[in-house]
């Protein structure tokens, strides 16, 4: 039959045949069916099924009222002001696609019911229809609950109903509005005759000439007080006028009627804001107060009247409890700022680190004030500690022998309040005297070190100064004293010898401190350029000297030696000389002395000076050589030679600038006493040039004078520049100098 019925539905062949034997079958399939209903058969026969396949029930949907859709309880909720009779309108849906032929509308007290009005079976395809259009219904109460139920069929078969709620509401009532004086704060009480909650409000303020000053539009919100302007947006109001406040409340469906009432402005005055040394309330600074006796200030809002009078009071916890540091008592004055501990309150001392309560009040038209309060924080001062100069913390011997003369001062910073430091300021003066020599000012930055970038003077001593900020306040300077080293000085320098040189220097140190380290190079140009032909390294030793250690030089050459020494904490700049290797006489640089002063009550203090083979009388600042030494003798001038003799007598010490009184012992050790003479085969040059490096130069002056003209008498030829002595060839285009040199090293002993 399923297939029959099937074939029922899709036949359309237009055979005449066909239609016939269709059609007496759909006939007799139904009257089938309606003898098995008559017959009340329990069970459905097999027309009944075929024709439950063939049609779907259609459905109604999405019913509303006045075109409102329901809430999410299944509930619409008809505003007091919509019209009426209400109208019911919905949607028809079939699966099949039919169409709706008919409807059915109740409205009753409860599901099921039709008891305020029954529409009847309307045949019609209308969507909507109007309550109570044929007159059989009853009228609907406003706050009354009813249920609106509709069924549509498609021709067929009846949907299922379709149930939802309404209400015809009823408007929120607004009663009971008050004017507090107290900002003023406008109250009023809400009514719903439906239970519904208050949803919005809304509160306007007017002048008596219709002027809006204040409004605050719709808000959500419950409230049922507000205090005017407390957002910002009204006009200051003015003492002495009157004003109308209208409010009006909505239920979440309508809104009530206006109420209104009129109130006269009496405003008390209301302090706005608390100020701590000159920070806000709220505000990050009034926790970091530095002032230990800070000013309270404030100000206030009273549009009609002028503070009279204030009470300002200190607390150690909110809501003035606690203990009480300190109070203003009643103060009768204008003025709005109060100095922590000026009243005859016996204050405490407030402490770095803790929090503190303010409370200030104010008076005004005879007035008070609410309390205002406000917290504050007493700021901890930052520290600074650990100071180091060049590295070199407190109590270090390092820190007498700083080797920089812009050094770096560094420290540490803490702070209890855990801020970071925002400022330095590094300050180094000169000792004893505290000349100030270095002042950074205030610097913005936060790390923990800064250089003294003024130059500091060897030798001298010097305190260094430091003090942080946290951003509020500056930290206690601390301080540490320092010396700069003297850096040693190498002096004097010479090279010669031959054939193996031996380089020889004074040593000085401002401090005093010995010579601990040297080095020595050899270079074949100036300031350490071209081929390094020798470099001793550094050298732990106190001795003035060093020879030469490098591969063997050009007879003739040009050398540039250098050197350098310590006195174990920083070497010295390099000095450098030059020097031509074997074909001059040697340049011994200082010949050395041994110095002997005799002390009379008779006559003025004698210094006797051996010095280079002569010894040298020096008295009142005036020196005569008494002795004079073999140094340069002539030799002999031949035709195409000329010879000359040079005696060096060189004089080392074992303890340099040493002085003994009294008997002293002196002994004398040759150290090396070698000849060189001028190779016979040449080449030989066309001049000689000796040059003595003396203090006494008068006396060696008048000695190379004395040499110059017994050379000239005897047939050489020579200048003399200060104590520089130079002989030439007779005939310098065919005569070469040849030289004999005597090298006498002498060490002296004190004892």
């Amino acid at each position: 039959m399923a297939e029959a019925g099937h074939n029922l539905r899709a036949s359309k062949s237009p055979g005449k045949k066909r239609t016939r034997i269709t059609v007496f079958l759909l006939a007799f399939l139904l009257t089938a069916a309606t003898a098995g209903m008559v017959a009340g058969a329990p069970h459905a026969s097999i027309p009944d099924r075929l024709l439950a396949a063939a049609n779907n029930p259609p459905q109604t949907l999405n019913l509303r009222v006045n075109n409102r859709a329901p809430d999410n309880n299944n509930l619409i909720v008809l505003p007091s002001y919509d019209p009426y009779p209400p109208v019911f309108s919905w949607t028809f849906y079939d699966p099949d696609g039919d169409q709706q032929t008919d409807f059915q509308v109740w409205v009753g007290s409860s599901p099921g019911n039709a008891d305020l009005w029954s529409s009847g079976t309307i045949h019609s395809s209308s969507n909507w229809v109007e309550y109570n259009f044929n007159g059989t219904g009853k009228k609907l109460q406003s706050g009354v609950t009813y249920y609106l139920q509709v069924r549509t069929r498609d021709g067929n078969t009846w949907s299922e109903w379709a149930i939802v709620a309404f209400r015809i509401n009823r408007r929120p009532i607004v009663s009971n509005l008050t004017v507090t004086e107290d900002g003023p704060v406008f109250s009023w009480t809400y009514y719903d005759p439906d239970g519904d909650l208050q949803s919005h409000y809304w509160v306007q303020v007017w002048t008596w000439f219709f002027d809006l000053v204040w409004n605050t539009g719709p808000v959500a919100g419950d409230n049922t007080s507000v205090r005017y302007n407390y957002d910002g947006r009204g006009e200051p109001l003015e003492d002495g006028k009157t004003y109308y406040v209208c409010v009006a409340v909505r239920d979440g469906y309508e809104w009530s009627w206006w109420v209104w009432t009129q109130f006269t402005v009496d405003i008390p005055p209301v302090v706005t804001q608390v100020y701590v040394q000159g920070y806000a309330a709220g505000t990050d600074g009034i926790l970091h107060i530095t002032d230990n006796a800070p000013d309270i200030s404030w100000s206030y809002y009273d549009p009609g009247d002028t503070q009279t009078d204030y009470r300002v009071e200190v607390w150690t916890s909110a809501g003035r409890t606690g203990t009480l540091m300190d109070t203003s008592y009643a103060v009768s004055s204008s003025s709005t700022t109060y100095r922590y501990g000026s009243s005859a309150y016996q204050e405490l001392p407030l402490i770095d680190g803790e929090n503190y309560y303010v409370s200030v009040r104010v008076k005004a038209g005879g007035k008070w004030s609410d309390w205002m309060e406000a917290r504050f924080r007493m700021n901890t001062a930052p520290d600074v500690g650990g100071l180091r100069v060049q590295g070199y913390p407190e109590n270090d011997p390092m820190l007498l022998r700083i080797t920089d003369r812009t050094p770096e001062v560094s420290w540490r910073y803490s702070d209890n309040d855990g801020d970071n430091q925002t400022k330095y300021r590094l300050r180094v003066w000169h000792l004893p005297g505290m000349e100030l020599a270095w002042d950074s000012g205030p610097v913005e930055n936060g790390e923990n070190r800064a250089t003294c970038e003024n130059t500091l003077a060897d030798g001298e001593s010097y305190r260094a100064g430091v003090m942080v900020k946290d951003g509020y306040e500056w930290s206690p300077e601390n301080f540490i004293n320092f010396r700069v080293n003297s850096k040693p000085l190498v002096t004097n320098l010479s090279a010669g010898g031959f054939p193996t040189p031996i380089v020889r220097w004074d040593y000085s140190d401002g401090d005093g401190d010995p010579q601990r380290f040297y080095r020595v190079q050899f270079w074949s140009g100036p300031g350490g350029t071209g081929e390094n032909l020798w470099d001793s390294g550094a050298v732990e030793s106190a001795s003035t000297s060093a020879n030469y250690g490098g591969a063997p030089l050009v007879d003739g050459e040009t050398y540039y030696v250098r050197a350098s020494v310590s006195d174990n904490y920083e070497w010295s700049d390099w000095t450098e000389i030059s020097f031509v290797y074997g074909s001059d006489p040697l340049n011994p640089g200082k010949l050395g002395a041994l110095k002997v002063r005799t002390m009379s009550i008779l006559y003025p203090d004698q210094t006797y000076v051996y010095e280079g083979g002569a010894v040298i009388l020096v008295q009142e600042g005036r020196e005569m050589m008494i002795s004079y030494p073999s140094m340069i003798a002539a030799g002999d001038v031949r035709e195409n030679e000329i010879w000359v003799r040079l005696r060096w007598v060189l004089i080392e010490t074992e303890n340099p600038g040493a002085v003994i009184g009294g008997i002293s012992t002196a002994v004398v050790t040759t150290v090396e006493n070698f000849i060189r003479i001028s190779p016979l085969n040449g080449p030989n040059r066309k001049e000689v040039t000796i040059s003595v490096n003396s203090q006494y130069a008068g006396a060696w002056s008048e000695y190379l004078s004395r040499i110059n003209e017994n050379l000239k008498m005897a047939g050489y030829l020579t200048s003399l520049d200060n104590l520089r002595l130079t002989i030439y060839g007779k005939d310098p285009d065919s005569k070469d100098i040849y030289f004999t040199e005597e090298v006498i090293r002498l060490r002296v002993s004190l004892s």
